[in-house]
């Protein structure tokens, strides 16, 4: 953390480091295996907010944010009884647009009826639970991990 806080203090143009970091910090929150990481970020966010203001880190402050909503919303729809019937772990992350560096869909591909009818019944729920609210899905985002038996072995693969 201290290197990335010295290396922004030297940085002549901040609102590009910023950007770049507001990006892949993206990337980083979305990927499976960067999760016990978050607290690190919160806490360079905060090194920043202290040297260019609120108005810098507003949006990755929010992103972290994000996250644990998000969580609480998945716990919430798989204590429901409408999620009983999606066999598979379904997770789901609600991001905020306005705080999220995410371009248009870029995937066109058919999804599994599985994975579909379990996106129906989250948007069905969500709706129902927010309805101020609209959903848009971002399928080229995430990360299917699946695992398979090759003979004894089993593999764990990460798409």
């Amino acid at each position: 953390i201290e290197n990335i806080a010295k290396l922004y203090k030297f940085t002549s143009n901040r609102d590009f480091f910023g950007l770049s970091y507001h990006y892949y910090m993206c990337q980083r929150l979305l990927s499976p295996s960067y999760a016990v990481k978050k607290d690190i970020e919160g806490k360079l966010i905060a090194i920043w907010k202290m040297e260019s203001g609120a108005q810098f880190t507003e949006k990755m402050e929010s992103m972290l944010k994000n996250l644990g909503i998000s969580q609480e919303l998945v716990d919430r729809f798989q204590s429901d009884p409408s999620s009983k019937s999606i066999k598979f772990k379904f997770d789901v992350k609600i991001l905020n647009v306005s705080s999220w560096p995410i371009e248009p869909n870029a995937v066109l591909c058919t999804l599994p009826f599985e994975l579909t009818t379990a996106m129906h019944l989250f948007s069905t729920w969500y709706i129902k639970t927010n309805s101020a609210r609209s959903l848009r899905w971002k399928i080229d985002k995430r990360f299917i991990e699946f695992h398979a038996y090759m003979g004894e072995k089993r593999k764990r693969y990460e798409i």
